[in-house]
């Protein structure tokens, strides 16, 4: 049995383009949604306080430090195989 290989992504079509709710967008993209936004993080510390956003920023902090791990790992992992290639060729 062979694996079947993978499909490319359909191009949209005028139907599927039709149905996107192209207000609903353009109300997100909204210069009075941006100033919204401004508004709601301004407002922020005072909501949830500085010990909320301590939490936020050190949670924050360990994800990126988890990708950042993460990714050494596999480089470090790809030159591995790497050289284990190079070994069994040798033989």
């Amino acid at each position: 049995m062979t694996p079947k290989m993978p499909t490319m992504p359909k191009m949209p079509t005028m139907t599927t383009l039709k149905k996107i709710q192209w207000r609903r967008i353009a109300a997100a993209a909204n210069p009075q949604s941006v100033k919204d936004l401004d508004v709601f993080l301004d407002k922020l510390p005072s909501r949830v306080g500085m010990t909320g956003i301590t939490v936020a920023g050190t949670i924050w902090a360990i994800a990126a430090l988890s990708l950042l791990l993460a990714y050494t790992k596999s480089v470090n992992l790809q030159e591995i195989k790497k050289q284990l290639t190079q070994a069994e060729a040798l033989r």
